[in-house]
C-alpha cells in the first residue's frame, strides 16, 4: 500500500470503529436499563441519563458529517425511541396489552421516521434497510427482555444475535458515512 492507500484506509477504520463503540456503549447501557426495570434497582435515574448520554453521543457523530438542521429531527427521534421503548418494556411488565399495541405503533412510526430521514440524507442508505435494522435491534430487546421478565437473580447480558446486531448496525451506518464523504 502506498501512503494515501495507508491514509484512507486508517481514516475508513476509525469511521467503523467510532461508530461500533457508540452502539456498544449504547446497547451496554440498554441493557443495564432492562435490568433495572425488571430488578426495580435503586440506580434507575442514573442508568436513564447514562442511555439518553449514549443516544446524544451518537447524534454528535452525526453533527460531525452532516448540518444541524438536517439532522435535528434525528435527535428528536432518538428521544422518541427512547420513550416508546420504555413504555413498550412497562407495559409488557405490567401486561397491559392495550399499552403495549400502542408503544409499538409509536415505535413502529418512528423507525419509519428515521428510516426516511437517514435516506433521505444519504444515498448510500436504503430507507428499507434501515427499517429492518431499527426492527431487529428493538426486538432484540424485547425478546431479551421478555425471556427475563421473571428472573431478577439473572442479569440481562449480552447475547451472540444481539452483539452481531450490534456489527451490521454500526457496520451499516459507517459504510454509509465512508461512501457518501469518500473517506
Amino acid at each position: 500500500m502506498d501512503y494515501f492507500s495507508d491514509l484512507r484506509y486508517n481514516a475508513e477504520m476509525f469511521v467503523y470503529d467510532r461508530f461500533r463503540d457508540l452502539w456498544r456503549q449504547y446497547s451496554y447501557w440498554m441493557y443495564a436499563y432492562l435490568n433495572n426495570i425488571i430488578c426495580g434497582l435503586e440506580n434507575q435515574e442514573y442508568v436513564n441519563r447514562r442511555v439518553s448520554d449514549t443516544l446524544n453521543n451518537i447524534f454528535a457523530e452525526f453533527e460531525k458529517y452532516y448540518p444541524f438542521e438536517d439532522i435535528l429531527p434525528f435527535k428528536t427521534y432518538l428521544n422518541n425511541y427512547l420513550t416508546y421503548m420504555s413504555n413498550l418494556l412497562y407495559a409488557i411488565k405490567s401486561g397491559d396489552t392495550q399499552l403495549i399495541d400502542e408503544s409499538r405503533s409509536n415505535l413502529d412510526n418512528n423507525v419509519n421516521q428515521f428510516s426516511e430521514l437517514f435516506a433521505s440524507i444519504n444515498p448510500y442508505w436504503d430507507v428499507q434497510e434501515w427499517r429492518d435494522l431499527i426492527n431487529e435491534h428493538i426486538n432484540l430487546i424485547v425478546e431479551q427482555f421478555s425471556s427475563s421478565l421473571n428472573s431478577c437473580t439473572t442479569a440481562i447480558k449480552f447475547d451472540e444475535n444481539m452483539i452481531n446486531h450490534i456489527q451490521r448496525l454500526s457496520n451499516y451506518m459507517a459504510e454509509g458515512i465512508i461512501n457518501q464523504f469518500n473517506i
